[in-house]
Parts: structure tokens; sequence; C-alpha cells
């Protein structure tokens, strides 16, 4: 049996070239909140199925090896299902079940493309690299997985890892794949860059999958890098209408997605420079604060035209949200009648725009929260809904 599995070599990782450096070194390292350890999962459940006699390849001696693994089978909610092969090392069928079961919530993770040829995984201690490959993915829980769990990007590296498991087969030598590098000339990483034919595909997909569907949660400087080294490397993976459930769903437009931030007055004006949008947590019990995120959203003004009538203006820095604006009026309130009371043009201090605004019965569904913090500094809260992915 051929062993073809992937693993991160430093050197390799960090060699610069001579010419047109790439702009990153690995594309596994680049933000660890491309998928977080609280997104989603299709892990739906693991079956312990006894022991039994399994090939499976330790990088720790670098052969393929016979083992009486504890086997598990696990099943996920979009239809997949792998069997987890444990080294008898772990010592027992409950700390193989743990381990099992972790790593398999966090291949759930990944989109169903890169599990569609994923028939196996091999768990082994030991200080060594992930790997891809064979229709499987080999994983060492020694000192670099929890390196990897230490810096966040464990998901990453395993979405690396299936690229190589699910799409290199069909992709890694695809004509249109080939003609996309030599489209582009460039190369996102020097890893990629040195082993065009072995790691591009997989350096190219992350950023590609940051920039399509994470915009978000990932800085200008990659999604620019993105754009411009890479663009036809792009189109063909968008052209792959790849399922990538759970972390991408049809619904994934229609979530409620808040835009918050202060800003200042200038005139009748309410300016926020520096928008943001936060995610990384969930609701109830599991609400961690130190999970929480913060990614920058864009811009956006509210001027003010009446007691109860203002029109927004917005640009966002991801292109899904664009720019845009429209009126706006407001629930009734005591603010505005006291706004009223004393006229628009002569109206004291700058709470009487607190309260909610919205733009009429045609955004009826969404709407804006404004308050006015000590020192007349204004906060908005935006309630709306997800871009389209």
């Amino acid at each position: 049996m051929r062993c073809r599995f992937i693993a991160f070599s430093l050197g390799a990782l960090f060699a610069v070239g001579a010419v047109a450096a790439p702009p990153y070194s690995g594309t596994v390292f680049l933000d660890p909140d491309i998928i977080l350890a609280s997104d989603p999962s299709a892990f739906a459940g693991l079956t312990p199925a006894g022991r039994g006699q399994r090939q499976m390849f330790d990088r720790r001696v670098n052969v393929f090896a016979s083992f009486d693994a504890y086997l598990f089978q696990a099943a996920y909610s979009d239809g997949a299902s792998v069997e987890v092969q444990v080294n008898p090392e772990f010592g027992s069928a409950s700390d193989a079940q743990t381990v099992a079961g972790f790593y398999a919530h966090a291949i759930g993770q990944l989109p169903r493309a890169l599990r569609e040829r994923l028939r196996t995984v091999w768990i082994h201690k030991g200080d060594e690299a992930f790997g891809g490959g064979n229709d499987n993915l080999l994983i060492h829980t020694g000192s670099i997985a929890a390196q990897y769990l230490a810096d966040g990007i464990l998901e990453e590296v395993l979405l690396h890892e299936a690229v190589h498991t699910s799409l290199d087969p069909a992709h890694a030598a695809a004509p249109g794949w080939l003609a996309a590098q030599q489209a582009d000339g460039d190369f996102i990483s020097t890893y990629g860059r040195d082993f065009p034919g072995r790691e591009d595909l997989a350096e190219s997909f992350l950023p590609w999958f940051a920039a399509r569907h994470r915009p978000e949660r990932i800085d200008t400087t990659l999604r620019d890098n993105v754009a411009r080294v890479m663009p036809a490397r792009s189109a063909y993976f968008e052209g792959l209408n790849l399922d990538l459930r759970p972390t991408v769903t049809d619904a994934a437009s229609n979530d409620q997605y808040w835009i918050s931030g202060v800003g200042r007055f200038e005139g009748p004006t309410l300016i926020v420079d520096e928008a943001a949008s936060t995610f990384g947590t969930e609701f109830g019990a599991g609400f961690d604060a130190a999970r929480v995120r913060y990614a920058d959203w864009g811009s956006l003004q509210i001027r003010f035209t009446s007691c109860s009538g203002a029109v927004l203006e917005y640009a966002a820095t991801d292109p899904r949200f664009g720019s845009g604006g429209y009126p706006l009026s407001r629930l009734p309130s005591a603010a505005q009648r006291r706004c009223e009371s004393q006229g628009f043009a002569n109206v004291s201090g700058k709470d009487w725009i607190v309260g909610a605004w919205f733009g009429g019965d045609t955004r009826s569904g969404e709407g804006l929260l404004l308050e006015v913090l000590e020192g007349d500094v204004p906060f908005v809260a935006w309630f709306t809904y997800g871009a389209p992915r």
C-alpha cells in the first residue's frame, strides 16, 4: 500500500525563494479564527466497535504496521461515516473513545466536500505532524497537536490535510487546476511554491475559503492578497460548487447579525468610523467571554433630518455587504416627544436620538438601537442579517 501523507516541514515552510516571494510561508498559520472550536459540527455520534487488526501508518517509524486497534464508527449528520482507529497504546477503551470523539467532532467541522473520500482516521500518540491522503487522516496527539490547539489552528490544519485526502486525487493534477496555477503565476505561500504539485492545492484552498466564506473573520490584507495572488485559483474552487456544510449553508445569510460601534457627532450627523461584528461563542450556558472575537465591519453614518426621520449610509469592508443606505424612521418615544416640543433645530443635548430606528415597513425585521453615553458619545447597535455566502 503506497503511503501518501503530507507533513508540515518547518524548513520548507520558512524557505525563501530568490524571486517573487509569496506573501506567506504556510497558510494554516494565517488566522486561528477561520474555523473556531465553537463553530457547528456535523458530528452526530460515536459508536464503539470493539477491537480489530488494522494496518495503520505511524509517522514515528514511517511505516505501516498492524495494530490491534480500538475501533469506533463516527457518524455525521450529512450522511458521512468514518471508522476511527485508535492505537492500543492509549491503554483503555475509555481513553481511546475520548480521543476518538474529540477528533471526530473537529473533523465534523470541516466542509462535507473535504470529508467526501475520508474512510478512516488513524490516531497515535507521539510528537509528529498530522497527515492526509489514502482516504484517511493521520493524527498524532503529542506536542505538535498540543501546539495546534494552543495556537487555535487545529481546525485549519485538519482542513489542509483533508484537502489532500479528498481534493488532491481529482484536482491536484487536473488540467483546469494546472491552468489556474499558470494563469496566476504567483503562489500564496512558499510551501505551495516549493512543492507546487503536492502542496499548492491545499495551501490555496484555506485562504480562498477564508476570503470567500469567512471574510468577516480575517483582515483586509489577507483578503487583498487572495484577490491579487490567486484569482484564477479562486475561480477554479468557485467553479467546483463544493458542498461546504456545515461551515457554509444556504441558510447562512439568514442568520441574525449584529453590527455595533461608538461614534461621534458632526452637526446633525452621527458617524461611526469603525463598526464591528462579533462572533466566537454561543448562547446560554456555553457563553464564554474569552472566546468573543471582534471583526472590523466598516463604517456607517446616520444623518438626522427631523425628530423622527434620518438617512442611514454605510460602507462595509466585506464586498458582500457592499455600500448603500436607506431612510430611517423611529418608534415613538419620550425622546422623540421632547425633540418635537423643543423643535428639531433647537433641541438640547443629543439624547433625543435614543431609541429604536428602522427602515419602515419594507425593512421590518431589522433596525438600529441608538444610545448616547456619557460625554455625548453615541453608540449604535444594528440588528440585521448576514451577507450572502
